[in-house]
Formats: structure tokens, sequence, C-alpha cells
């Protein structure tokens, strides 16, 4: 075949110019190629241009190299998604060419379902789709091939839609990510952190240090959002290496003035999170957020407060005082777009922080009121905390909402938040009977279902009581003035007892307080907490000192080697001790009649010091003159602080006041000379009028019966020669009084008579009469017999205590000589029964309940002997 001409050359490049490379024989023309055959008769050769070979002339790369039909297919996929304008479409792509997808496909599909921003719920519903499913299968299939940027993107989707794909395919994400993550860019290390924190996945501390190390490669390219994604992230998974996090706050430092309102709620409840404090880094944050504060949303001002509230020490607060003030003028203008969880948190910020706001408050509350539905039980416990703490006022509206809605969700309060919430409605003062034997109810059935079980310590999210919890929870019934049952009480003590070594002076102290003003004795608990309190009583405060005091005097239970720590540790921080720490702890000690040398060698000085620098209320003045008189100490010193307050003393302080003098008067007879005018002669009056009030108790008139039997005449309730004391039974032409002594009159645990108990006693003998007391715990469970015993012995104690008073030491002698030989003849009854006189059965006298409140200002009642006269 002859070849035909060429075509002639064409014009050649200007000097300079590139090459030109000859194309490709993909890209040139159709090419006509010569075939030579023979006929199949053999005949002369032939030739045609035959049928052309045909190359496609695909798309070019960015390379210039064509793109394969696969690839073609890759990218025409991947326009169908990015072209999707609902969720549900791309899963339809899904449905048609999941089997065509690449990895860039399966990134791209996954990420734009998310970035829809539908709610939630609606995203719980579409991922039940089985070609969603079927998405989430190819991500697993391919993550070999996925690259960094691509993983980034899938687990960012998964955080947004609330997906949790498995703890499996989550860590194999993390780990492929981790191998390649010195390929990840910024914004790659960023979502990847923020969306393992979000969906509370942690893949392990190799992977988030070989992503920490990638990002700190590459900080300062960091955007702002990517730094607080980044720190926001570490956070929530609550890890975070000291090098990476230093090197992150001062690149942050830097770039603070780009930060976004979100960018700077988040950086600042992060560190909050991870307990990181820079008062420098704060003092920025606070300053470019007061700037800002316009800006922010509900969401932003709720997470920045509520971390300042987590993060700022007490010395920082003045420092932002223009931020908080700030942030609560834009939380009330914004209060309508306020979720509940955002409402809870940003009052229970401003508590925390010490910082009432009342406007804001009752923006909350308002929102409260009509919301309350919507609120979850932390959010409830959050708000009335708050506002129990700041002592704001919630409103009986708010009050009725909150304590619906805690009933009827009972069950779905965590311990926590139980306990939080009856504490804050008990510092409210709120009372509702019905809701607190519900509380008492389910506190009683969980700690019956944990009960033998490993008691936890500290707070967590764990569903069992810790010790705060409990000793809360007593608290507040007690403060309520209602009584939760003997069974929950019991149960709490139990748990109490296991945890007391774990329990911190507060909380030990708080729930004997509690079990002493709810009448509530449990000697073994009492004797564990007085072994913890002695052991530890140089950490307790002011406050708890005293209150341990009063309630082991209130309950009765005597441990003299815990008053005498309590004396010496009172001793040795009474300048920090208010009069009211002061009151109770002097009323304690007399109330038990122990009396120590270090008290009345140093405390009682030194409070008489104190006497003329500081004004006493009416009830501290009476306590305090009560036990001083116990104890015979500054009489003349407490009058004179009575001078302006004689006029404002209740009946019950009246009555103490002259119990005082009574006993102050049996060594002094100066008593009255240093008295305001007229307040003796109230407080007689008073007096007086209280020692007719009497009460027959049953063993009262049994001892009388006994009595009877023996053929002693007697008196129920004579009254003195003076009209100042009714005593229990005398003895008919003779001064023996018989003191019939209930449990009130001694120490539960160890017997030992009260102070009260042996006052009265000194006043009846320094007025010429022998005094026989009948304890009950040798009377009750004992037969006749012994009961006669008993009588005859101590009439004839008394009678030989008659003799050497009035100068018959031979009688006396005698008598004791009969009782010694123990001859005691029972005599024949007496003709007829013996009829006692009439008894008047007026109630003794009322005294009006305490006025308490939240630990730590707790007011105690007046305290007087059990019967006055």
């Amino acid at each position: 075949m002859v070849p035909g001409p060429r075509p002639p050359p064409g014009p050649k490049p200007p000097p300079g110019s590139p090459a030109i490379k000859p194309q490709s024989t993909a890209l040139q023309a159709i090419q006509l190629q010569t075939t030579s055959f023979s006929t199949p008769s053999g005949g002369a050769v032939s030739s045609y241009t035959a049928r052309p070979s045909i190359t496609v002339l695909g798309k070019r790369g960015h390379n210039g190299e064509p793109i394969s039909m696969a690839m073609q297919s890759y990218i025409q996929i991947n326009r169908r998604i990015t072209a999707c304008t609902s969720a549900e479409a791309v899963l339809d792509v899904v449905k048609e060419s999941g089997d065509s997808f690449d990895p860039v496909a399966i990134a791209t599909a996954t990420h734009k379902i998310a970035s829809f921003r539908k709610p939630a719920v609606y995203y719980r519903q579409l991922c039940q789709d089985e070609a969603f499913k079927r998405l989430v299968k190819l991500i697993g299939e391919k993550l070999a091939t996925t690259t960094a940027r691509n993983l980034a993107n899938i687990v960012w989707a998964f955080a947004k839609m609330e997906y949790d794909p498995g703890q499996q395919l989550l860590q194999e994400v993390a780990d492929e990510l981790a191998t390649k993550a010195a390929s990840c860019n910024p914004q790659n290390v960023a979502n990847s952190v923020w969306a393992f924190g979000s969906l509370g996945f942690h893949p392990g501390d190799d992977d988030l240090q070989k992503l920490a190390e990638a990002a700190k490669d590459k900080l300062n390219d960091f955007v702002p959002q990517n730094l607080s994604n980044t720190l926001l992230g570490f956070a929530k998974l609550d890890w975070i290496e000291e090098s990476f996090l230093l090197a992150l706050v001062e690149t942050s430092m830097r770039k603070l003035e780009e930060f976004t309102p979100q960018a700077l709620s988040n950086t600042a409840w992060a560190c909050s999170k991870l307990g990181v404090y820079s008062k420098e880094f704060l003092d920025a944050i606070a300053q470019e957020a007061t700037k800002k504060l316009n800006k922010f949303n509900a969401q932003n001002i709720a997470n920045l407060i509520w971390a300042f509230a987590s993060l700022a020490q007490s010395g920082d607060k003045s420092t932002f005082i223009d931020l908080f003030d700030g942030a609560a003028a834009a939380a009330e203008k914004q209060m309508g777009s306020f979720s509940p969880q955002n409402a809870a948190n940003t009052i229970w910020a401003f508590a925390k922080l010490e910082h009432p706001v009342p406007s804001l408050m009752k923006a909350v509350a308002g929102h409260a009121e009509w919301s309350i539905k919507e609120y979850q039980p932390q959010s409830v416990a959050n708000l009335v905390w708050a506002l129990a703490t700041l002592q704001g006022e919630p409103g009986a509206g708010l009050l009725q909402s909150v304590a619906a809605h805690f009933k009827s969700n009972l069950k779905e309060y965590s311990p926590q938040n139980l306990a939080n919430t009856v504490w804050a409605l008990a510092t409210i003062k709120y009372t509702n009977k019905e809701l607190l034997n519900a509380v008492a109810h389910e506190v009683s059935l969980r700690l019956k279902v944990t009960a033998g079980r490993q008691l936890p310590i500290e707070n967590s999210s764990s569903t069992m009581f810790t010790r705060q919890h409990l000793a809360n929870i007593l608290w507040a019934y007690a403060t309520l003035e209602t009584h939760p049952g003997v069974a929950m009480l019991r149960l709490a003590i139990h748990d109490l007892a296991i945890l007391a070594p774990a329990c911190n002076p507060q909380e030990l102290s708080n729930s004997v307080w509690a079990l002493a003003r709810l009448g509530h004795y449990d000697a073994d608990f009492m004797e564990i907490v007085a072994g913890e309190a002695e052991s530890r009583i140089s950490e307790f405060s002011q406050q708890n000192l005293a209150n341990t005091a009063w309630a082991f005097s209130k309950i009765s239970h005597f441990r003299q080697s815990l008053l005498d720590a309590i004396a010496d540790q009172a001793v040795a921080i009474f300048e920090e001790l208010s009069l009211q720490h002061v009151t109770n702890i002097m009323w304690t000690l007399a109330s038990f009649n122990h009396v120590l040398p270090c008290v009345s060698e140093i405390f009682v000085p030194k409070l008489v010091k104190r006497m003329g620098e500081e004004a006493f209320n009416a009830q501290q003045l009476c306590n305090l003159l009560w036990s001083e008189a116990i104890m015979q100490e500054s009489w003349d010193m407490l009058m004179g602080k009575f001078t302006e307050l004689a006029e404002e003393l209740p009946e019950e302080g009246l009555t103490q006041v002259y119990q005082a003098y009574l006993l102050v008067k049996l060594g002094s007879v100066n008593a009255e000379g240093s008295a305001p005018p007229g307040l003796l002669e109230r407080a007689h009056e008073m007096w007086k009028k209280s020692a007719t009030h009497v009460r027959v108790s049953f063993l009262h008139r049994d001892v009388s019966r006994v009595l009877t039997m023996l053929g002693h005449e007697h008196f129920i309730e004579q009254m003195t020669e003076d009209r100042l004391f009714s005593m229990d039974i005398s003895l008919a032409r003779e001064k023996v009084c018989i003191e019939v002594d209930g449990p009130h009159h001694f120490s539960a645990n160890t017997l030992r008579p009260s102070g009260e108990n042996l006052a009265r006693q000194r006043l009846l003998r320094a007025r010429g009469w022998a005094v026989v007391s009948i304890p009950f715990f040798k009377w009750s469970d004992k037969d006749d017999d012994d009961h006669v015993k008993l009588l005859q012995s101590e009439i004839l104690m008394a009678r030989a205590e008659l003799a050497k008073q009035q100068g018959w030491e031979a009688e006396g002698a005698h008598l004791l000589h009969v009782l010694d030989e123990r001859h005691f003849a029972t005599p024949a009854p007496p003709p007829g029964p013996y009829h006692a006189p009439h008894i008047s059965m007026a109630p003794a006298p009322h005294h009006q309940p305490a006025q308490l409140s939240a630990p730590p200002n707790i007011h105690y009642q007046y305290h007087s002997l059990p019967r006055l006269g």
C-alpha cells in the first residue's frame, strides 16, 4: 500500500513557549485503518477502510489524567447526594445505589443526613430505617480506605444526630482516626474530639493522645471554633494532657477577641468541667463575654454563668460583678426562650455565686410556674435549691406546682435530686404533709432494696443514697417538725452508722441534731457519732460543735469524754463562737451537771468580757442565765444585760429567770440587787402560775398505791410552804418529799441524773425537805416486794437525813443502822382504803416549738425544768 501524502506542518510555537506534548491515544481523533485481506476465491488483494476503533474521551481529573468510568459513577452518586433536600431523599439514594458507594459517598451521605439539623426524636426514628442501617454497615466495611477527613465527618454526623452506632464501630473509627491523625487538619481534629465527647464515648487514652499530638502541631492554624470545640470535647471525655492544655489555653488567649459567644461559653464550661483554673484566662473570658452579652443566646448565658459559678474562687467573685449583673439582665430579657434546664442552671449558678438578683429570681420563678411540667427532676431540684439558698420567695403558686411535680414523678428523682428538693422545701419552710409522707415512703422503699449492698461514700450518679443525702433528708424532716416514721428513721440510721467514718462534721452534727428534734433515740448510733466526733473534734466548725452539743443534751445521751472534748474545743476557738454557740454549749454542760475547770476558769471569764461588748437577745440571755445558775457562775453580769430586754421576755423566759434566781440565791443573799426593777416580780408571778400545772403519770400513781398499801399517809402534788413547788408525793406530818422521776430526769444511756433534776432537788432541800428519788428504772418491771424494799429503804434514809439536820445524831444513826440490817417489816394495812386528795389534771405549761432555720443559723427553744414547781 502506498502511503498518502503527509499533512503540511503546523506553525512553530513562539520562542520561550513550553513544548507541546503529543496527544495521548485517548485524545486523538478517530483514525481510519486500511486492512488488506484475500477473497475466499483467492482473487486479487484489495483494500478498504474498515469500521473505526473508538476510545471514549472521558473527563480529566485535576492532574489531567482521564477519570475512569467507575470514578465518574462515584462522582455522579456524590452529586445526587449533595443535591438531596431531605434525609429521606439521601436514604433513597442509598437504597438505589448503596452497593456502588465509595468511602467519599458514604461520608457525604452520613454528613448530609446530619446537616438537616432535625430534632433528636426525628433522627431516632430515621435511624431505624433499613437504608440507614445499610449505610452504617457500609461505614464499617470501608474504614480502611476512608480518609481522616471523611472519618471525622462521619463521627461528627453521628454526634449531631445523637446516634450511637455501637461501641465496636465507634472504637474502630477512633482507632482508624488515630492511625491517620497526622493527616488531619485542624477542623478534622476538632470535629472528631467534639464528636466523641458529645457521644460520651471514650476511645482510650492512646487514641486521644495521638489526636492531641496532631492538634498540638497545628494549633496556630486552629480558628476559634476549632479551639473551643477541641477543649469542649476533651472536657466531656474528662481527659486532658497538661502540656497540650497549656498550649491550647495560650493559643485561645491570643485569639479570644475572635471568639463567638458560643465559643466563649463553651470554653469557660470546658475549663470548669476539667477543673482548670487560670485567673488570667477567666479574667480575659469575662471581659470578652461582657462586651458581647447582647449576642449571647439562652444556652450561652446558662453555660457561661454555670462555668464561672463552678470555677470562680471566693476572692475572684468581686472581679466578675459586671459579668454577673450583665448576664442576669440578659437572662431576664430572654427568659421566654430559656429551656427548663437553662433556667434552672442559671439560677443555680447565681445561688452558687451567692449573688442574689431579685428580678432574675422573679423571672425564673415565673418561667418555672408556667412550664413546670416540662422540667426534669434535676432541673426542679436545682431550681428550688437555688431559690432556697438565695432566700427567695417562690410564691405559693410555684411551690404548689413544684410539690405536685415532685410527688407525681417521685420515682424518677435520683437520690441526690430527692434529697436536694426536700432540703430546699424545708429551708423555704414549705410543709405539705401528704408530700412528705410520700417522700418518706419512697426513701424507705429504696433503702430496703439497697440494704446489705456496698454503700456509696461520695455523691455520684448512683441509685443509692449517700451519707450527705441521708443527713440532708433527716435535717429536712426535723426542720419541718414532721416525723417521717420509725421505719424510715431506722433504715437511714442503719446506713449512716456504716458510713459514719466517712461522714464530715456537718453530716454528723446534722444527723444527731435531726434525731434529737424528731425525738428518736438510738443509743448505738449516738455512741458511734460520739466516737467519731470526739476523735475529730478539731475539724468541727463552730456551728457543728454547738449543734452536736445541743443534740446530745436534748436527747440525753451522756458521754463524758465527748463533753470534755467539746469543752476543750470551745475554749480553743472561743473567739470564733457566736453568742448562740456559747449559749448552747453552756446549756449542754449544765443540763448534764458536767462542770469542768476549763469552763469555770477560762470559758466563763472570756464570756464575761464579751458580755460588756456584745448584745444578747432575750432567748440567749435566759438560756445562759439558767446554765450559769446551775454552775454557780456570773449572775450579776448577766442580770445587767437584761435591762433593755426585760419587757421582751415571754412566759418561758420568765420562768427560766426565776428558776435561775432561786438557784443563785442559795449561795448569795444579794441576788435581787443586780436585777432590773420589776423583772423578778414578774418572773415570780409567772413561776407561781406555772407551779400549779401538774401531771400525774401512771408511775406516779403506782408509787402512791404501794405507799397506801404500806400505811404511809401521803399527799399528791402538795405545794411547799412558799407555794413555789408542787411535790410529787409528800408524807403526812413529815418533811419527806418523794419525787417520782421518769426517763426525762436521766441521761438515756447511763441513767445519770440531769442537771435539771439535781437543781430541783437542791431547791427542795433548801426548803427543809428530805428528798427521796424513785427512779423509773428501779421501779418498772419489778414486783411489789421490790417496791416495798425500795420505798422503806429510801424513806429511812430521808428520815435519817432529817434527824441529822435537826441535831438528832443518835436517832439518825439508829435509822441508818436499821437500814444497814435490812429489817423491813411490812405493817398491817390500815383499816380502810386511803383516799388521796383531789388531783388537778391541768396540763403542764406548753413550750412553743423552736423556730428553726437551715444550718448554720439554728435557734432553739427556751429550756426549763420539766416540771416548774
